[in-house]
């Protein structure tokens, strides 16, 4: 047995009344005379065992009636057989950003930890908890311990923006009850929608799963996305428990220091910051943003299209225009619009070409290059070293002996041969085209959709290499005879790119082809480290992960922690919420912002009814949480109460009180009848 209120149970003292009243009680008897006794002492001697039967009858009931009446005051309860399995509980602590709202000024976290404080309070001696939380990647087998280590525990424990959910911690639970034959789950949540999500694919477990609800449900609204088309970047929000049309202001802050303010209008905000650099961190604050302070601020990489300044250098000058090697490179790059304000490009001849011609370029593409002297080949391979790109398009000029070999110490890879297609071998085809699915990135565009109109383009002359016998050298193109037509090398920090067919109508028709400029803006921006397309914009923790770049780049933490990824190395899983950076060579060459699961921020409610029939899916059993019951102990209230009052109508029967018949008083064995006083 045990008792909520032992102290009451002196009150037992008062069972020694009843018995000293009955030890006390006598029979007073009074003579009546009768005519014959004939009858009198057989009836006296079955009157006396029956009486003598009744009055400890009697006694009993009263003892009982106040035993149990003692009992009830005490608060009877019993820790039943099965309530060994119930010894073992597992407590699931939802870790979630969610559980950071703020409900009466206090987080749904500490108001869980305060409940689940009280509750192993009152758990019986000798109960083992485990305790596990839905953060990622946390230990599968967590020891079995007293409630007291568990409570030590629950002081340090904090959110954790890397969370795996609810479903995949109750799947935990519940093995880790399997391998101790049983008990029960209890989870500390605040019933938010996004928690429970395909809870439907938990498998059926024998084991009750208790729900503590911490949660509010109240106003809340956050920064849904931001999205740059050009210099304009769009800011959407969010709300639950409100209308996201309500009077929201949103602050966008740059670098410098610019602050932008605007009040959003149907959930939407528009700004156009100054942005002094080609990538920028912006902060976007929305205020008020309601119960969760967590997503009230999001951060943004913003990039600006920098202006990269190109020197063509023209190898085959022409007097006649349309012989002209940069004629069509010329004109794509200064036919307007973006393209054109992308790029600042001046042109010299080879034969003009100087060192202090390389100061300030961005990238410089030599057009069918011929002999060249050793210094300006030297200068401009000190040049790539230091981060400038490099591109060599090919054509009959190239002579990488000339010069004494200068120019083979800019060449990504050796030259074997020129091939001239269209002569008088019949059998093979009059030209090479383009293999689409030789691309690798940052070309693979260029396989699919409107950019794969390349491969018509007609090619009958181009420069065989030795790139396969050449370290450091990666193809990024090749025609259909797997001959390569894109090469690339990296020199320090630079990048040098060979095209090893020209850019005027000599050897291709490729300078005609609609994908043209795609390719060559393409290759400009990658030669000169500004492609950022790579990366998403967003990461959500937990759920997406950074595929390896196809060269080594290190990725800095907001918290500073850097990882080197290599073409070779796993995914990398961001673990720490806002800007991470991307660097080559301490150069920033893009960024992304990890955040947690934008449904977090949905404050709002699942129902019981809700909550019922996703357990009937998954088969697992919802219940409140009862700490009468998730103890171990059965209370015996109801049934001390309802034997209470069958001791009380038995002592009212026993006594007389509603059976006793008049005029039937006990008869005395000498010969008359007894009456009690």
């Amino acid at each position: 047995m045990d008792f909520l209120r032992p102290a009451l149970l002196w009150g037992l003292a008062a069972l020694s009344l009843p018995i000293l009243i009955h030890l006390l009680g006598s029979r007073r008897k009074r003579v009546v005379y009768v005519g014959t006794l004939r009858f009198i002492e057989r009836a006296s001697a079955r009157a006396a065992a029956k009486w003598r039967l009744r009055r400890l009858l009697l006694l009993l009931a009263r003892l009982l009636s106040l035993l149990f009446l003692v009992a009830l005051f005490a608060g009877p309860g019993v820790v039943v057989d099965s309530a060994g399995v119930l010894l073992k509980r597992v407590v699931l602590f939802d870790t979630s950003p969610s559980m950071g709202q703020l409900i009466e000024g206090q987080r749904g976290l500490e108001i869980g930890k305060a409940l689940v404080g009280d509750y192993m309070n009152g758990l019986p001696e000798g109960s083992r908890i485990a305790l596990i939380t839905t953060a990622k990647d946390t230990a599968g087998q967590e020891p079995f311990v007293s409630p007291e280590i568990i409570s030590g525990s629950l002081v340090d424990l904090d959110l954790s923006p890397e969370d795996a959910g609810l479903v995949s911690a109750i799947e935990r639970a519940s093995a880790l009850l399997t391998a101790e034959g049983g008990g029960e789950v209890l989870v500390v949540t605040d019933m938010q929608r996004n928690s429970w999500r395909a809870v439907e694919g938990l498998r059926e477990a024998p084991y009750p799963v208790k729900v503590v609800d911490v949660g509010g449900g109240a106003t809340n609204r956050w920064v849904a996305s931001v999205a740059q088309q050009g210099g304009r970047i769009r800011v959407t929000l969010g709300a639950s428990g409100a209308d996201v049309a309500d009077e929201v202001t949103v602050t966008m802050s740059t670098p410098s220091g610019e602050a932008l303010t605007s009040f959003s209008e149907r959930g939407e905000v528009n700004f156009t910051p100054t942005l002094e650099t080609p990538l920028s961190t912006l902060d976007i604050v929305v205020d008020p943003g309601g119960a969760l302070a967590e997503d009230d601020t999001l951060q943004f990489v913003a990039t600006t299209d920098p202006v990269i300044k190109l020197l063509l250098v023209n190898g085959d000058p022409s007097e006649f225009r349309l012989m002209d090697e940069t004629l069509f490179l010329r004109q794509l790059l200064s036919s307007g619009g973006r393209v054109q304000s992308r790029f600042a490009t001046r042109t010299v001849r080879l034969s003009s070409l100087t060192a202090d011609d390389l100061q300030g370029a961005d990238a410089v593409w030599l057009a069918n290059p011929g002999e060249m002297e050793t210094p300006i080949a030297s200068a401009l391979l000190k040049r790539v070293e230091e981060g400038m790109g490099l591109i060599i398009s090919a054509g009959e000029n190239l002579d990488p002996e000339g010069g004494a070999g200068t120019l083979t110490k800019l060449l990504p890879t050796p030259l074997r041969d020129s091939v001239i297609l269209g002569g008088e071998d019949v059998t093979r085809a009059p030209y090479e085209e383009i293999d689409l699915q030789s691309f690798t990135a940052p070309f693979e565009d260029f396989s699919t959709g409107e950019l794969a109109l390349i491969a018509e383009a007609k090619t009958n002359g181009y420069w065989l290499t030795d790139s396969a016998l050449s370290e450091g050298v990666r193809v990024l193109a090749r025609f259909s005879n797997q001959a390569p037509l894109l090469v690339e090398r990296r020199e320090g920090i630079g990048r040098v790119i060979l095209l090893t067919t020209t850019i005027d109508r000599d050897w291709s028709d490729l300078c005609l082809r609609p994908s043209f400029l795609p390719l060559v803006e393409r290759t400009l921006l990658y030669v000169t480290g500004n492609l950022r397309n790579e990366t998403l914009p967003y990461m959500v923790i937990g759920i997406d992960e950074l595929k390896p770049p196809i060269e080594v780049v290190e990725v800095e933490s907001p918290s500073g922690l850097r990882t080197t990824l290599r073409p070779d190395s796993p995914p990398f899983t961001p673990t720490e919420t806002g800007a991470h950076r991307l660097l080559i060579s301490e150069r920033w060459i893009g960024g992304f912002v990890a955040r947690f699961d934008p449904g977090e921020s949905n404050l709002s409610r699942i129902s019981g009814e809700e909550l019922q029939m996703l357990g009937e899916k998954s088969g697992v059993t919802f219940s409140a949480l009862d700490s009468s019951q998730g103890s171990g102990r059965r209370d015996l209230s109801p049934l001390i109460a309802l034997l209470l009052a069958l001791a009380m109508v038995a002592e009212a029967l026993l006594s007389g009180r509603w059976s006793r018949i008049k005029g039937s008083p006990p008869m005395d064995v000498k010969g008359g009848f007894s009456r009690d006083r």
